[in-house]
């Protein structure tokens, strides 16, 4: 096996691709191989100041801001639930 080190982002991405593939056919040697390589990626990613879970806005939606589609939409009036007699 070539160490991590060695291997370029491309590299490890596509190694992690396969592995998971295998893993997901039953392979539990994959499993564990598809991990360290999807660790690695996300270890590089998280590095290089790319992608990760700090832009997931996991706010509540009122404590987003009114850019955010949520904000825009209107409750229901009283009036849609009343019924004409």
């Amino acid at each position: 096996m070539t160490p991590l080190n060695d291997l370029t982002d491309d590299e490890i991405q596509v190694k992690a691709i396969v592995w998971r593939g295998k893993a997901l056919q039953g392979n539990q040697k994959a499993l564990g191989m598809a991990h360290m390589y999807e660790a690695e990626s996300r270890r590089r990613a998280k590095s290089n100041g790319v992608g990760g879970f700090d832009a997931l806005d996991i706010k509540p939606v009122p404590a987003r801001g009114s850019d955010h589609q949520g904000d825009r939409r209107t409750a229901p009036t009283d009036s849609a639930f009343t019924t004409r007699s």
